[in-house]
This record gives structure tokens, C-alpha cells and sequence, in this order.
């Protein structure tokens, strides 16, 4: 079974009727386990319920005392334990011998002894959650932070530095939620912003697509339109090759509008209509194109 400690400072001295004390205020700390291990352990409003649940009940069957440097002397009983808003409170009554070790301040702290896995000495089974065993007098605080409390008949609500401390802690609450709150808010803007760019990507190319189409239906037209004027379909054929854009289109009217024109029965031939050196045809072709000055485009 392991022994956790958490102490508290002891000053005045109303000890004639018993006293009061913060002996495991909320919060996490930190202790050394048997085998060398740092083990963190979380005082929180489960623990306290828990433990003061197992005290009223009488888990120990013996009542929890105060002794010194966690031994077996006796030198008072613990009452009442109690759960406040900075820690869980508990209620001694010293003996004469407690008394005098408190009233000569020769021990200050007070440090709180309880177990898990606690074994059930009538059942022989084990008693969920934390036990309450006692607490000791002590000049060895183990945690830091130690708390000052003063003897009373009443519970205290910690004093100032106990406020400031659970104001802190509500601060930092506070924040955390706030920064979890941040956290979800700019995942969720991640989330739809990555939906948006690939919706993005989609209408894009979904628009290049639309735009090719419509770019080659409107060559289609405009090679017709110019085979309808005249300009026989073979010489369409090689100058659309160099037609990558609406541009293009535009740049080869002038030249389009000087080549002579044929009527559409003339492109076809007669029976007796000899046909035209394919050499010589080309060899104008090219250098009607040549004249014209204008370099073919590479496709982007």
C-alpha cells in the first residue's frame, strides 16, 4: 500500500477544543513511488468525495489519529473530514501531548497519510478509492506550495493566499477552455478551407475543359466559314494546325483574305478537270504563308 503525503503549516493557538485545517487542498502534485518512479496524483472534488465517503463509512475500523513523523504514537483523534472550495478539511482533536508539541511550535506541518487498494478487514476484499488513515506531525513538508492555515472552532476559507491561489486556478481553467474552444474553432476553419481549395481545383478544371470545347467548336465554324467563302478545305486543314487560339484566328484574316477563292464546284473537280501537282499546290501554300510572316506558335 502507498502513502501520499500533502502538507499544510500549523499557526495559532485555539487547540483546547480541536482544530481545523486544510490538510489536502485541490490540485495536482507529484511524489516519489516505492520503486523510484514519479507519479503524479490529482486532488480534485472525485478524490474528495471518495475519501470522505470511506472515512464516514469507517473503512479503517480503528478512528484515523495524528501522530508524529508518521509512527504509531498517538497524539490526537480525527473527527470530521470535509470538502471546501480550495481542499478537503479535516477536524483534530489533540491530546495533551499534541498540544504541547503544536503550542511549543516545534513541529509546523501537517502531513496527510491515506491509501489505495485499502483491505476490507472484515471481508477480506478491497475498498475502492483513497482511505483516510490519519496524518502526521512533521518538520519534513515534501510539497512546495504548502499552505498556511490558522486553528479555528470553524473551517477557514483558506485565507488570502488560498484565494488567490483557486482565483488562479479558475484563471487558468479559464484559458485552457478558451484555448481548447481556439483550437476546435481553427481546425474546423482548416477543415473547410482544404473542402474550398479542392472545390477550387474542380471548377477550374472543369472551366479549362468548358473553354477548350468551346474554343474548338468555334475553329470548327471558322474553318467552315472561310471553306464557304472560298478557301479550299486541304488549305484550311494546314492552316488550322497553326490556330491554337481565338488570336490566331484573327491574325490569319488578313492572310485568308488575299488568297484567291474558288467556287465550291471548282474545289470539287470535274470528270475531265485534270488535278493539281499536290507539290506545286503546297509549295504555293507555304509560300503564301511564308509572305505573310508569321512564325507558328507553340502550344502553351
Amino acid at each position: 500500500m502507498q502513502m501520499f503525503e500533502m502538507l499544510s503549516e500549523i499557526s495559532g493557538q485555539q487547540l483546547d477544543t480541536g482544530f481545523w485545517h486544510n490538510v489536502l487542498p485541490f490540485g495536482k502534485f507529484y511524489y516519489r513511488s516505492g520503486d523510484g518512479k514519479i507519479v503524479e496524483l490529482n486532488i480534485d472534488d472525485k478524490f474528495a468525495d471518495a475519501l470522505i465517503e470511506n472515512f464516514n463509512k469507517g473503512a479503517t475500523y480503528y478512528v484515523p489519529f495524528m501522530n508524529l513523523d508518521h509512527g504509531k504514537e498517538r497524539y490526537g483523534e480525527v473527527k470530521k473530514l470535509e470538502k471546501r472550495k480550495d481542499g478537503i478539511y479535516v477536524f483534530t482533536e489533540p491530546t495533551d501531548g499534541g498540544k504541547e508539541l503544536l503550542k511549543g511550535d516545534k513541529y509546523k506541518y501537517l502531513s496527510a497519510e491515506f491509501g489505495f487498494n485499502y483491505l476490507d478487514k472484515k471481508t477480506g476484499g478491497r475498498i475502492d478509492g483513497p482511505v483516510y488513515m490519519g496524518h502526521a506531525l512533521t518538520n519534513r513538508p515534501a510539497h512546495p506550495d504548502a499552505p498556511r492555515i490558522t486553528l479555528s472552532e470553524t473551517p477557514p476559507e483558506g485565507g488570502k493566499a488560498m484565494d488567490d491561489v483557486v482565483k488562479l486556478q479558475e484563471e487558468l481553467n479559464a484559458q485552457k477552455a478558451s484555448v481548447a474552444k481556439l483550437t476546435e474553432e481553427k481546425t474546423a476553419l482548416e477543415v473547410k478551407l482544404a473542402e474550398t481549395a479542392k472545390e477550387k481545383e474542380t471548377i477550374v478544371a472543369e472551366l479549362s475543359e468548358i473553354k477548350g470545347k468551346l474554343f474548338d467548336e468555334k475553329k470548327k465554324a471558322w474553318v467552315k466559314d472561310w471553306q464557304e467563302k472560298g478557301i479550299p478545305p486541304a488549305t484550311m486543314e494546314e492552316i488550322s494546325k497553326f490556330v491554337l487560339s481565338e488570336d490566331d484566328m484573327t491574325k490569319f484574316t488578313p492572310m485568308l483574305e488575299k488568297l484567291p477563292k474558288v467556287q465550291l464546284n471548282e474545289q470539287r473537280g470535274s470528270e475531265n478537270a485534270q488535278p493539281e501537282d499536290p507539290d506545286a499546290k503546297y509549295d504555293k501554300l507555304g509560300a503564301e504563308i511564308a509572305s505573310f510572316g508569321r512564325k507558328p506558335k507553340a502550344k502553351e
